[in-house]
């Protein structure tokens, strides 16, 4: 970036309104709408301060103005350095890791000495660290201490009502855990990481040459429509008010969530999170920096609510009552932090002195609520899945299957859910009616007539009744949430169905399971877990998380290809290749314009297949419940009957038993793919919603399921007993934020004051050999010469002499030295070298030196700075740039590499310099080469395939099958997958070394290259990416390869118009896809046996066939449904899925451990 990242643009002062910044060297600039900012922390950004990789030297945040350290913490630096250490730990367990941690960082610390522990008792120094907000010279400025209060929640009297709202019977709940919100901003705006934060929003643009139309860049929160807007509100009320103080946005983002905190105990923790916008998504979202502020833990109906129930109304509860009752509860939780103190900021603002000593005035603003759909349904106060299921519009659930079609498009922006005077209106009739009225909260005219039309319930939201008055709209606030409503949403129903359909294949069926699920298992790994290695079999579904099912996603396209037949192979392969493509558009972290166009036209297209899809598989196959599924409905209906049961008998006396009839039978109903759903519906939002708030990673609900790791590890530290763990939690989790501070204080107080090489704020405990490298470095490698690693030469290749890959080693090495010590241009491996001059290449002492690791540094399509390694001992391929003379040619050369070398050479008979001894880097490469023979199909994404390669085969391709490289000419790893369709063959080399010993002397005929597999690798493809400066060229070689859709929607941006749909939107009919097949003379799926996963039918309607194309699944209420406990959305709530992680040592098989109102595990230990 330019020295000055806020510098005017020629044209501009400094007091130019709106303000235009210089263009950066990546050819961005930004537009500050109110001028430029008094206040900017990019000024503070360096390289490291971009790093994502582990293995790079990052950054630590280093204020300006010095820290003070606590003196009175504790008694001296030994106790100090213990109870940083102890409250850094990222387990609770103690290992043999921890064990060498605590020799490392605490009995081996200069500063640590035994004796300081001689007169200290760990007891009070526990005490004091609980009781550090009473210390008057306690350095933490702010006492955002935990408050044990209490709520009372209205509970309707069935049938006789009260005379007025103020008679109304209140329950209460005592030792509600939560903080105050407006001593949480100023802690928050009083710690380290506030100089970071940033005040002033701005609109970022890039033109990537001087010739070319600006286009509108969208990453970070603050530079997103909907900061500018509020920014511009709260301008405005500082104004109308006399405000003499800078006036700024705080921006606050709320998450929240149930999560067992046990793998099958049933402790639960439900914690209400705060993230502020103000700092970068790059450190907000990493849960070392402490960024996620527990403010709540919401409490749960007690058990006593129905003993007060019986005692007050003269029966007990129904599961209506208590619904409603919990709904209450949480807005109750809201009603309590949105306190008077906290309104009347949000009116007035608050003073907050910022790190330049400036004193601004803050106002606080909601931004977004991430979580899940029960969570959004709780809080925006709507009924659950029914005629309006969506917080943030009125579509109708009938119109969910148009996703991406005009009229869609049109019922989205006019039917835009509003917090109007109507909507509180009709809520406050229903709570009349309910209340005063005595009306059952199942009475047909309330929930149809009165909250019908809008799915409402007779619940206020808190966050209408506190700020609703000052603005707020509350159902704009609910964000698109990506890995439940698409990775475990949409895709997992898509591959749950795909599993459905193979298995109709009758005799065939598990033996086309058994090829998917070997090829999974066959697909390798990928980058430091981007694509982890499959062991399972993914067809069971059994312990799958949200990370697995995205790795399922990515490799899709190899492994399902030829599975089904024509012409279904190529409708499924179009619909994966869809939904990869809209799934890694949605997950860029850096948008532009046009990138967000595609992505707007990949909702049309991926609408479009989802339709065919659903069409053609409901005439064509005759699909069945899973054998998982039936076992769950099966459970699922055991447990309903068992409620049903109880709510329905007198009450027991104490020692008496329930007892249960026998196991319900449960047959496998006919099962059709489902599009009535919120989750399809949803994926129409993003695009407005990325414009709006920045990219998904803003406000993706990863960053709520990384952060319950933290109060599962305090469970174990705190006591246990009914409610008694969360008090110890919020403890726990007050002790560790205190001690982050202290260290945080330490680091600073260094006198170096140099980055920590650790990279996260507390050590990770890891060897750090080889050493970090520098962001700024291309590659590194070790330049050990130890006996381990040396080669001579002349006995290593005599070794060596019947291996096919030793050919002509050592003249191709000479040849590539020859090159690098003369400075020609690298252009391909150089033959035709005569021999003369190859005996000028001197390589000293006949030795060169073997390493397993290279790490290669590379800018990423966002302007970050990654590190991937490579090991020629696993699949180490990499991809480079084209050096054919044809402009037209693929830009890409791939290969692998095979060995990694340093050594010293020189060059006799050239200059001075040249005979002087150099060290060179080396790689030794095995080259593939593009497929090709005539009859493959065109790739690219007008036609929707991969590229395929194969390795160079000496004997029928005009090429060398090994060669020698440059590190420095690597751009990046890529990932093949194997092109399970064709053989295995030795491609025309022999038994060698440099093949694993698992491939068994063969190879894959031909790899697809997987772009998919990772965000940088896919903008490689698809050309746009900001960041690739160096590769810009090769990479927009990709930019005219779209299709008719993309073209039309570009054009629409462009010309500033709708996009003409309906040429584009064409579904084709399974009886279209019939006559193909039959024209072909192949025999039509439906002809196969069906595979019977039934068992005998009990006569219910559990066990009747449904026909509908786009059906109602299990549980799903077509009319006022509000059974949040035991309705699911698409049928596919499995075992484990909802987390993104998933704890190794669950056994899947523990249904109790559901949540079946948000489809999380209950009690998985992020990985």
């Amino acid at each position: 970036m330019v020295d000055d990242p806020l510098a005017p643009a020629q044209g501009y002062t400094l007091d130019s309104v709106p303000y235009r910044t210089c263009t950066n060297p990546f050819g961005i600039y930004r537009i500050y709408p109110f001028g430029r900012p008094t206040y900017s922390p990019d000024h503070l950004e360096t390289i490291d301060m971009v790093t994502d990789s582990p293995t790079l030297r990052s950054f630590q945040p280093k204020s300006h103005e010095k820290i003070t350290r606590p003196t009175t913490l504790f008694p001296n630096s030994s106790v100090e350095t213990l109870m940083v250490w102890y409250h850094s730990m990222n387990t609770a367990a103690f290992s043999r890791d921890v064990l060498e941690s605590l020799v490392t960082h605490v009995l081996r610390n200069p500063t640590f000495s035994s004796h300081d522990f001689d007169t200290v008792s760990m007891h009070s120094v526990f005490s004091a660290l609980d009781n550090v907000d009473s210390d008057p010279m306690s350095y933490f400025a702010v006492q955002d201490h935990w408050i044990s209060g209490s709520i009372k929640i209205p509970v309707p009297v069935p049938r006789h009502g009260s005379r007025t709202l103020d008679d109304v019977p209140e329950f209460t709940i005592d030792k509600v855990y939560h903080r105050n919100l407006m001593d949480v901003i100023r802690s928050a705006f009083a710690e380290p990481a506030s100089e970071y934060f940033h005040t002033s929003p701005y609109e970022s643009y890039w033109q990537p040459s001087p010739n070319s139309n600006a286009q509108r860049l969208y990453d970070e929160m603050y530079s997103g429509d909907r900061w500018i807007k509020e920014h511009r509100a709260v301008v405005q009320l500082a104004t109308a008010q006399g405000c003499q103080l800078e006036p700024f946005v705080i921006s606050l983002m709320a998450w929240s969530d149930e999560t067992h905190l046990t793998q099958f105990g049933s402790a639960k923790l439900w914690p209400i999170y705060i993230y502020f916008g103000n700092l970068s998504k790059h450190t907000r979202g990493k849960p070392s920096t402490h960024s996620a502020h527990h403010v709540a833990y919401i409490p749960p109906l007690p058990d006593t609510f129905s003993d007060w129930y019986l005692k007050e109304m003269g029966t007990l509860p129904t599961e209506d009552t208590k619904r409603h009752v919990r709904r209450e509860l949480v807005n109750a939780i809201w009603r309590l932090l949105l306190d008077s103190n906290f309104r009347a900021a949000y009116r007035e603002g608050v003073p907050i002195k910022f790190w330049d000593d400036i004193t601004r005035q803050g106002f606080p603003r909601f931004i977004t609520y991430s979580g899940d759909y029960p969570e959004k349904v709780l809080h925006a106060c709507i009924k659950y899945l029914t005629t309006c299921l969506c917080p943030q519009c009125l579509v109708p659930r009938s119109k969910a299957p148009e996703l991406g079609t005009g009229n869609d498009r049109s019922y989205r922006e006019l039917f835009k859910r509003e917090d109007d005077v109507d909507t509180r209106e009709t809520i406050d009739l229903a709570r009349t009616k309910v209340y005063i009225e005595g009306r059952a909260l199942t009475n047909k005219e309330l929930n149809r007539d009165i909250l019908g039309p809008k799915s409402l319930t007779p619940t206020r939201s808190a966050f209408s009744l506190q700020l609703g008055p000052a603005g707020l709209n509350v159902y704009s606030l609910f964000a698109p949430d990506l890995l439940h409503e698409f990775e475990i949403g949409v895709w997992k129903a898509v591959f749950f169905h795909l599993i459905r359909i193979i298995r109709s294949f009758g005799h065939e069926a598990q033996r086309k399971l058994q090829i998917l699920n070997e090829r999974f298992r066959s697909v390798p790994p990928f980058g430091r877990d981007t694509i982890r290695r499959i062991y399972t079999n993914p067809s069971d579904m059994k312990r799958l998380a949200a990370r697995d099912y995205e790795d399922f996603l990515q490799i899709a396209i190899a492994v399902f290809q030829g599975l089904f037949g024509e012409p279904y192979d190529r409708l499924i392969e179009l619909l994966l290749f869809e939904l990869a493509t809209w799934h890694a558009l949605a997950k860029l972290r850096h948008l532009s314009d046009v990138l967000l166009t595609e992505l707007d036209a990949s909702t049309t297209r991926l609408g479009r297949m989802l339709r065919e899809f659903a069409d053609v598989t409901l005439k064509s196959f005759k699909t069945q419940d899973l054998p998982s599924e039936v076992e769950r409905r099966a459970r699922a209906k055991a447990s309903k009957q068992k409620k049903s049961a109880v709510s329905s008998s007198e009450p027991m006396n104490d020692g008496e038993q329930f007892t249960t009839p026998g196991e319900p039978r449960i047959s496998a109903k006919e099962r059709h793919f489902n599009l009535l759903t919120y989750k399809v519906h949803s994926l129409g939002h993003y695009v407005k919603f990325i414009r709006e708030c920045g990219t998904t990673d803003n406000w993706t609900t990863q960053h709520g399921e990384a952060e319950h790791r933290r109060p599962k590890r305090h469970y174990v530290r705190a006591a246990k007993g009914a409610q008694v763990y969360v008090q110890g939690i919020a403890r726990q989790q007050r002790r560790e934020r205190v001690m982050y501070q202290v260290a945080t204080a330490r680091k600073m107080a260094a006198k170096n004051g140099q980055p920590s090489l650790n990279g996260a704020l507390f050590p990770r405990f890891v060897s750090e050999t080889p050493p970090r490298s520098s962001p700024s470095d291309h590659h590194s490698m070790s330049k050990e010469t130890t006996k381990h690693n040396r080669l001579e030469l002349r006995s290593w290749l005599q070794e060596n002499a019947n291996d096919p890959a030793f050919e002509n080693f050592l003249p191709k090495l000479q040849a590539h030295l020859r090159s690098r010590l003369l400075e020609i241009p690298y252009a391909g491996d150089e033959e035709g070298v005569p021999d003369d001059e190859l005996m000028k290449v001197v390589i000293v002492g006949n030795t060169i030196y073997r390493h397993a690791i290279l790490r290669v540094n590379h800018t990423t399509y966002d302007r970050r700075r990654d590190q991937e390694s490579f090991n020629p001992r696993t699949q180490a391929d990499i991809m480079l740039l084209a050096h054919d003379d044809t402009p037209t040619g693929h830009p890409y050369w791939y290969a692998r590499i095979v060995g990694v070398f340093h050594l010293s050479a020189l060059y006799m008979g050239g200059t001075y310099r040249q005979q002087q001894p150099h060290e060179f880097e080396v790689v030794w490469v095995r080259w593939f080469g593009p497929k090709s023979d005539p009859d493959t199909p065109q790739f690219g994404w007008k036609a929707k395939r991969l590229p395929r390669i194969g390795f160079v085969d000496p004997i029928l391709d005009d090429s060398p099958p090994f060669g020698f490289l440059d590190p420095s000419e690597i751009i990046r790893g890529i990932h093949l997958i194997p092109d399970f369709t064709g053989n295995k063959s030795g491609n025309g080399l022999g038994p060698t070394s440099v093949r694993p010993m698992r491939d068994e002397d063969k190879d894959w005929n031909y790899y697809y290259i997987g772009w998919f597999s990772h965000r940088d690798l896919f903008m490689r493809f698809r050309g746009g990416g900001v960041g690739h400066t160096s590769t810009r060229e090769a990479a927009d070689f990709f930019l005219g390869d779209r299709d008719e859709v993309d073209v039309e929607f570009l054009d629409a941006f462009k010309e500033g118009r709708e996009p003409n749909l309906e040429p584009l939107i064409h579904v084709a009919t399974a009886e279209e896809l019939q006559s193909k097949e039959e024209r072909r003379g192949r025999k039509p799926a439906d002809e196969y046996d069906s595979a019977s996963d039934s068992g005998d039918s009990d006569g219910s309607e559990e066990g009747e066939e449904s026909s509908g194309a786009w059906d109602i699944e299990d549980g799903e209420a077509q009319d006022g449904g509000d059974d949040e406990e035991h309705q699911e959305e698409g049928g596919n709530a499995e075992d484990g899925d909802d987390d993104y992680w998933l704890d190794e040592e669950w056994d899947g098989e523990n249904f109790e451990n559901i949540d079946v109102e948000g489809f999380a595990p209950l009690g998985f230990d992020e990985l």
